[in-house]
């Protein structure tokens, strides 16, 4: 997955043929595991992801978990992708497509914390609510 976008990988000598192959693969992986790790990243608190887990930035298997700002350079390299004009029209048209998950996921990460917090907020004055009924019984 890095070596798609990772300035430490130089794919300058590669074909636009390999080149798209390296984002190709980039954006397969994310389809296949992007949500769950994106549930990793940006939910480790709601999630209970334990602080070693974090701390090791690994998962309970030892595969590693990605940064927040590993997603922004993902981002940021599909972004490029479609904006280039060096990627062959399928490499692009996946890229997009992906990026509009991204995008929807976003959105959907801001409504669902939303609800969270809600929630929370209405645990939290219902326990009020219980607390203050058992006072008023004695």
């Amino acid at each position: 997955m890095n070596s798609a976008f990772s300035d430490v990988e130089d794919h300058s000598q590669d074909t636009s043929r390999i080149c798209d192959a390296w984002v190709l693969g980039a954006a397969q992986w994310i389809l296949w595991n992007g949500q769950q790790l994106f549930k990793l990243v940006n939910w480790r608190e709601e999630l209970g992801t334990s602080s070693a887990l974090v701390e090791r930035h690994r998962d309970e298997n030892g595969n590693p978990i990605p940064k927040k700002h590993c997603w922004d350079d993902w981002k940021r390299g599909f972004e490029q992708v479609v904006s280039s004009g060096a990627y062959g029209e399928e490499c692009v048209n996946i890229t997009y497509i992906l990026m509009s998950m991204f995008a929807c996921g976003i959105q959907y990460q801001a409504e669902l914390h939303r609800e969270i917090a809600e929630l929370r907020e209405k645990q939290k004055e219902s326990s009020k609510t219980e607390r203050t009924e058992t006072d008023n019984d004695y």
